[in-house]
């Protein structure tokens, strides 16, 4: 038996993995299922889903975005909602702005998911500004980070039908990564949904096996839905002990101050209200709702809350209603408010039946609602997800696998887990494009737009794409972004494939790789390439390329390390009742991000060593604009003196430092060009160059570069500031 605070567990740990969720032992289930909180799981839950895990290495490209995004937000001010939508609109384009002028990093294949989807992300900022602790979420220590001994208070879904907390729930679209960010917890990355099954999907493949228990069926309608949606019939259970629960007369006011003096205290829903014997014994427990629930099942749950087990209670309603719907249908204008409140107590239960049939009908049509649409759409998601998995797997055994038929199984199984992985990460950027189509579905012709353009637009593509392509085929056309290719690139590595790793290695490079990955490993592939040429220069030169990578990452994330700061200031009232001043693990993560780089620094630059220039040598320069062709000769000499007699051999690239001088000295006009064998970074080199001809050559200073780059970096910053906060 399954309650809805076990079913999440069951689900993820015992029953469905991404490699599991469609085996053949799931279409005809021979097991019975018993469900507790049936009309919670099987009604209210019809439409959650479960999502399993899915990593997608390239949002992780998206923090900086997110932490521009909530700076941005923060400092809006709120005074109604309407305005919201406005500032949503402006923050926007403004972030649309600074992307396209490249102020913020995004991957250029990137750019159009993020240009759809940066209004969504807005939208949530704005969300989790307004969200409050103790309604949707808690912060807490989970479950798991206890057994972990991890005392890090994360952000934990709540159940609001239950008070459940949810321990493997998380908030899509950016909303966990924002309320993360408000709390000052560690960032996480964004997920895409790919591999699911909702409720409704769940409970219906245990077909005629499905049972399940509640004391709150509710309505007709509610009891008609679940008929139609599981094939299920209904009988009642009498208890063992009579319910002894009485309601008392209602009230109603049309004054807020007056509704609070009505009050005495709120009843809580979710578990059941233990009551002291003598309490049970003497008097009575007695629960007020001050609030007209969203339907009937919810109303009996909660009136029912300790009327169990022979347990007494009385229950009633303390409402506030709207004064200017019953003031003028019961002309209460001409009485004073004394006579208005007596005249409110003889009306109460008939102001009260009709807000109960106002919300029965609510209802109802938020089911039929439900039914017409929501379930609907719901099925044309599951529709695209049961076709994508059939295409995969035809794609894996009729393309993918005989490629690699004459490899070892578990090779075998590691390229083929890799190009389905890449597949998948298709499929998953396509569902969340099409997301918008599918919410707009109303009718059941409507149903098939979103199908069809999943055939042409995606199956159709890719079928072409694949077919009868050799593998070397599919490396040059499947691959096309960088974090495919750098998850080729670990597979061909692991498989001492050497040559086909430095092939995607390059690739990665190509693709925009700025996290230095791909420069390193592919010096270690050509240091153990058979038939690499010099390979002490082409690896140096790689090595050079990750340590400005890495460079170039530290200056950004010691701006985000003063956002990080910056946010304890910006806390609001209620998260530093929660959270201490001096609580940062936004902070922190930074921090710990900047030593693993600073470590990688040390030991690449110890590896490379400091590359000399002929500049480095000549004697005591008073005033640079002064130097002399002679002044440069003798550097020149004294530099390749030194190198003919590997004095500084240890920390000399001499292979690029002595192209440069021969460079030099064989032309006077000098091209770009000239450049494209020599320079580690020639596009780099030929903007730190100043070059007309062999007289005025100038080698900006390495370190004042690094300076004067980050002083840039922040200058750009304080002006987003400034537009930002007018």
């Amino acid at each position: 038996m399954f309650s809805s605070s076990d079913l999440y567990k069951f689900r993820n740990q015992e029953e469905f993995t991404h490699k599991k969720i469609f085996d053949k032992r799931y279409l005809n289930r021979n097991k019975c299922l018993i469900v507790d909180e049936a009309d919670n799981m099987c009604l209210d839950k019809a439409r959650h889903v479960l999502y399993v895990s899915h990593e997608i290495q390239s949002l992780k490209w998206l923090e900086i975005l997110f932490i521009y995004i909530w700076t941005a937000v923060i400092r809006k001010e709120i005074n109604n909602s309407n305005e919201i939508s406005e500032d949503v609109n402006d923050i926007t384009q403004f972030m649309k702005k600074n992307i396209e002028n490249k102020n913020i990093f995004i991957l250029d294949y990137m750019k159009e998911f993020v240009n759809y989807k940066v209004e969504r992300w807005v939208h949530s900022a704005f969300q989790a500004r307004i969200m409050r602790e103790d309604d949707h979420f808690v912060l807490d220590v989970s479950k798991t980070d206890e057994q972990n001994n991890k005392k890090q208070k994360t952000i934990i879904v709540l159940d609001k039908d239950t008070g459940v907390e949810q321990y493997s729930t998380r908030w899509s679209h950016g909303l966990a990564q924002f309320l993360e960010l408000k709390y000052r917890r560690k960032l996480s990355v964004e997920s895409l949904k790919a591999v699911f099954i909702s409720n409704k999907a769940f409970f219906q493949r245990y077909q005629h096996r499905l049972y399940g228990l509640t004391g709150t069926i509710g309505s007709e309608n509610s009891q008609s839905f679940l008929s139609d949606l599981y094939q299920v019939r209904f009988a009642y259970l009498s208890t063992s002990k009579e319910k002894c629960f009485y309601q008392i007369s209602d009230q109603i006011s049309f004054d807020y101050g007056d509704w609070l003096d009505l009050i005495a205290k709120e009843s809580e829903q979710g578990t059941d209200i233990h009551v002291d014997e003598q309490v049970n014994k003497h008097e009575r427990m007695h629960v007020i709702f001050t609030y007209l629930p969203e339907n009937v099942r919810v109303e009996e749950q909660a009136f029912g809350r300790t009327a169990r087990n022979g347990a007494q209670e009385t229950g009633q309603y303390i409402l506030l209603v709207d004064k200017s719907v019953y003031e003028e249908m019961y002309e209460l204008n001409q009485y004073t408010n004394t006579q208005r409140k007596i005249k409110l107590e003889e009306l109460a239960d008939v102001i009260m039946e009709r807000e109960k049939i106002l919300r029965d009908n609510e209802e109802a049509a938020r089911l039929s609602g439900l039914k017409q649409r929501n379930i609907l759409r719901l099925e044309v998601e599951e529709e695209l997800f049961t076709k994508f998995n059939h295409f995969k797997n035809k794609i894996s055994e009729e393309i993918f696998k005989p490629l690699f038929i004459n490899r070892s199984e578990k090779s075998r199984e590691k390229f083929v887990e890799a190009f389905e992985n890449i597949l998948k990460n298709r499929w998953t950027f396509w569902l969340d494009k099409a997301k918008e189509k599918i919410d707009a579905i109303e009718t059941l012709q409507q149903k098939f737009y979103p199908l069809n353009e999943f055939n042409s637009s995606f199956i159709d593509e890719f079928r072409n794409l694949l077919e009868k392509l050799s593998f070397d085929d599919l490396l040059r056309k499947f691959i096309n972004q960088l974090e495919e290719a750098i998850h080729i690139e670990k597979v061909c590595l692991s498989e001492n494939e050497i040559e086909w790793a430095k092939l995607h290695f390059k690739k990665g490079i190509l693709y925009g790789d700025i996290s230095s990955f791909s420069h390193i490993v592919l010096a270690y592939c050509i240091i153990n390439s058979k038939d690499e040429k010099n390979t002490k220069k082409e690896s140096r030169r790689e090595l050079k390329k990750a340590i400005y990578s890495l460079e170039a990452i530290k200056r950004n994330l010691m701006s985000n390390l003063k956002i990080a700061e910056f946010l304890s200031q910006t806390a609001t009232a209620d998260v530093s009742k929660k959270v201490s001043s001096r609580e940062n693990f936004y902070q922190d993560q930074i921090s710990g991000k900047l030593e693993v780089i600073g470590l990688h620094l040390h030991y690449l630059k110890n590896a490379v060593g400091e590359t000399i220039e002929p500049f480095d040598f000549i004697l005591h320069p008073k005033d640079e604009q002064n130097l002399t062709k002679e002044d440069y000769e003798k550097g020149e000499k004294l530099f390749t003196l030194l190198v003919q007699h590997e004095i500084i051999q240890d920390d000399l690239d001499p292979s690029i430092a002595d192209e440069l001088i021969n460079l030099l000295n064989r032309k006077d006009q000098i091209e770009k060009k000239d450049f494209e064998d020599i320079a580690w970074y020639n596009e780099q080199l030929w903007k730190i160059l100043n070059i007309k001809n062999f007289e005025h050559v100038f080698i900006l200073d390495k370190h004042r570069l690094e300076e004067e780059l980050s002083e840039k970096y922040e200058n750009i910053w304080k002006d987003l500031e400034k537009q930002i906060s007018r």
